[in-house]
């Protein structure tokens, strides 16, 4: 089998999206792509939440000549009536509020920013206890715990925004609020937790952010 890389299978899928009139406008649909080390599997994130139940069309779809499975996470949680996201990432009667962020003058700014930096946002941690019962949300409520116990956290409320849990249970990725609380999450690494220790650190993924992008996130 090829090598599938990030990029092949973002551009793979905006085209299937588009060439299908599965899109909710013109531009790219993909926001992110991650795929497991081992290639089984992977994960692709699109900008909106109708897209995102349109996509489901695609299983069987062919890809490198086999068909190829697209179904909800097993950690998929449907929306609520009134909290769907709306496209540029604002909240009904809500404008220009993020989930998570603090309120801007410039709802699309502030999506961008949250793209822009969300390689430098992720943390990977390791080691995790199997026979913990362990779920992305025990994760997101252990780390957000155990930030604010250690004063790793830079202001008042929970720093993780989003957390994700291997099929095996073995790792899993956090996503933080703002870089600084990615940056300090790193002092976590061998922090006991149900008898192992973890590991923390960057993703293989992870793209720091530039002088200039660091700047335009001051004050957010």
């Amino acid at each position: 089998n090829p090598p599938v890389t990030d990029v092949q299978l973002r551009e793979f899928f905006d085209s299937a999206m588009q060439e299908a009139k599965l899109t909710a406008g013109p531009g790219c649909c993909v926001s992110d792509v991650w795929i497991s080390q081992e290639k089984h599997f992977a994960f692709v994130e699109v900008r909106t939440v109708a897209e995102a139940n349109n996509a489901m069309t695609l299983d069987g779809i062919t890809f490198y000549g086999a068909p190829i499975r697209v179904n909800r996470p097993h950690d998929y949680v449907p929306p609520t009536e009134g909290n769907v996201m709306a496209p540029g990432g604002s909240l009904p009667g809500a404008p220009g509020l993020v989930p998570g962020m603090p309120n801007m003058n410039n709802v699309n700014n502030m999506g961008t920013l949250m793209q822009l930096t969300k390689k430098c946002r992720r943390v990977h941690v390791g080691n995790l206890p199997v026979n913990a019962g362990l779920t992305p949300a025990t994760l997101k409520t252990f780390i957000n715990q155990l930030m604010t116990q250690l004063a790793l956290t830079v202001k008042p409320g929970d720093p993780v925004i989003d957390s994700f849990l291997s099929q095996d249970g073995k790792f899993g990725f956090v996503e933080m609020r703002t870089i600084a609380e990615a940056n300090n999450a790193l002092a976590m690494s061998g922090i006991e937790y149900f008898g192992r220790n973890i590991r923390v650190g960057r993703p293989a993924d992870y793209a720091p952010a530039t002088e200039e992008l660091i700047k335009q996130c001051e004050g957010t």
